[in-house]
């Protein structure tokens, strides 16, 4: 099965910017930002008032991707508050939303000169590295920040998510696995680290694993058309059960908001079937 850009996402971690959380029930909780093609996109983002967060409007507007308004709110922020950590890694943020990486770039660096284990900023220099990657070496300078964001944060499992989408791009299927058995142990079997295990097992020729994966999948979000994607090959490959992968198939191209990449592989794989048929 072809990996398609569609499970190349990676993912940070933001509840109120901080790096770090002392709350035990935090991980449980679904608050991954992906960013997909160079650009930050919001999922399911939480948001919690800190001592340091004089201003929550800020924040708000990222979850709404309202990277302009993050730009303004943040400065005016800084201006109140000069040096404030949250409202420069949030200008890193939206400078990354609005495609400017190199500013995105030199904020989350000024976060680290006076905090150098600063989980979010490393996870963000990892992210921009990713998305400058031209040859397989270069992968290692993310590969880089996602370890020292995860020595950072030890119970945070974003670093070792990061670092298992990346492992995964990079066709080095048993180090995503192991990144995603890591990650999914810091995150309640969060469905990003279950579909990535699945996308790696699958790779790996560990067919039941992933079938396993994607019913953990399926139970939390039971239209996850990635998921259906890879049930739909296992049923036509592994089984030769054509009229359920047609019909696995039909529903990821009937689903709502499914990724293009997503869709040309449902498409490819569907007339292949249906050539078959005739």
């Amino acid at each position: 099965m072809k990996i398609s850009h569609r499970f190349l996402l990676t993912v940070f971690f933001l509840s109120a910017c901080q790096s770090t959380s002392t709350d035990e029930g935090a991980a449980d909780k679904p608050q991954w930002m992906p960013l997909k093609d160079g650009r930050f996109q919001a999922r399911d983002v939480e948001t919690s008032e800190t001592p340091e967060v004089k201003d929550q409007s800020a924040l708000t507007a990222a979850q709404d991707l309202e990277w302009d308004r993050v730009l303004v709110l943040s400065k005016a922020h800084l201006q109140k508050y000069p040096g404030n950590r949250e409202a420069l890694l949030l200008l890193s943020l939206a400078y990354s939303g609005l495609g400017d990486k190199n500013k995105s770039r030199f904020y989350a660096e000024l976060v680290l000169k006076s905090q150098p284990g600063n989980a979010l900023a490393l996870n963000i220099l990892g992210l921009i590295a990713k998305s400058d990657i031209r040859l397989p070496e270069d992968a290692r300078q993310a590969l880089v920040y996602f370890q020292l964001a995860q020595e950072a944060a030890p119970q945070n499992p974003v670093a070792s998510l990061n670092a298992g989408y990346l492992n995964l791009e990079m066709g080095r299927f048993r180090e995503a696995k192991a990144d995603f058995k890591l990650a999914s142990a810091r995150c309640g079997d969060c469905v990003d680290a279950r579909l990535g295990s699945a996308l790696a097992s699958q790779a790996l020729g560990l067919y039941e694993e992933a079938r396993l994966d994607v019913e953990s999948v399926l139970a939390k979000d039971e239209s996850n058309a990635t998921a259906r994607m890879i049930l739909a090959a296992q049923a036509y490959y592994l089984r030769q059960e054509v009229k359920e992968s047609q019909e696995l198939l039909a529903s990821i191209l009937e689903g709502e908001g499914v990724e293009s990449e997503l869709q040309k592989e449902a498409h490819g794989l569907l007339g292949r079937l249906q050539s078959l048929a005739h």
